[in-house]
């Protein structure tokens, strides 16, 4: 049965994948150290790091750090419940998600 979460990253997934993005899930095992993002996303130089979230879902403190390190070094972090999250922040920022 998929989770809330896991639907949410597949949607995630899928639109990226659409519109040409080059996405890769970042996977956690005994080597990875916690915090890191779910994925993150490449194109036309840009790097959104994305963090997917269930409705309910919630970050951990070692979520929150890295997204501060990564925001602090310049880098694009994004919590996403839903594609219209990435679409709002990819927006605000002046990212072109759909195009090129």
């Amino acid at each position: 049965m998929t989770t809330p979460e896991t639907f949410v990253k597949n949607k995630i997934r899928s639109y990226m994948k659409k519109h040409k993005w080059h996405y890769r899930a970042i996977g956690s095992n005994q080597f990875t150290r916690s915090g890191l993002p779910d994925a993150y996303a490449l194109k036309n130089g840009i790097v959104l790091f994305i963090e997917c979230k269930s409705a309910k879902g919630k970050m951990s403190p070692d979520q929150i750090q890295e997204m501060f390190d990564i925001k602090n070094h310049g880098g694009h972090h994004i919590i996403a419940y839903s594609v219209d999250d990435i679409k709002e922040y990819c927006n605000k920022n002046g990212i072109e998600l759909e195009g090129l």
